[in-house]
């Protein structure tokens, strides 16, 4: 997936997913409780699944909805839509459930 062709409504979904945050803390250089440096050095390695189409357009349809609405229930679907474009195991999004 080329840099062109990322949505930044599909990144800003997947950055603020329970895995996002997650893969942020490991990824980048933390400056306070909630406050991160997100130089382009430690965001290049930072790993963007590669969806299909359909998924691709659900993150961005989810994240749309929390901006205009705030809502928990995309949140959560955000959240699932992360876990399924990963791969993660049941003991995977248990581990990130408990994380938060």
């Amino acid at each position: 997936m080329s840099s062109e062709s990322i949505d930044t409504k599909y990144i800003l979904g997947i950055l603020n997913s329970r895995l996002g945050k997650f893969l942020t803390k490991l990824y980048v250089i933390q400056l306070q409780e909630r406050q991160f440096r997100m130089l382009a050095q430690y965001v290049a390695n930072f790993p963007i699944a590669i969806p299909f189409e359909n998924q691709k357009d659900k993150m961005i349809e989810l994240v749309k909805d929390v901006l205009d609405n705030q809502s928990n229930i995309s949140e959560e679907r955000i959240d699932e839509l992360t876990f399924e474009l990963y791969g993660l195991s049941m003991d995977e999004i248990d581990f990130l459930n408990g994380e938060h």
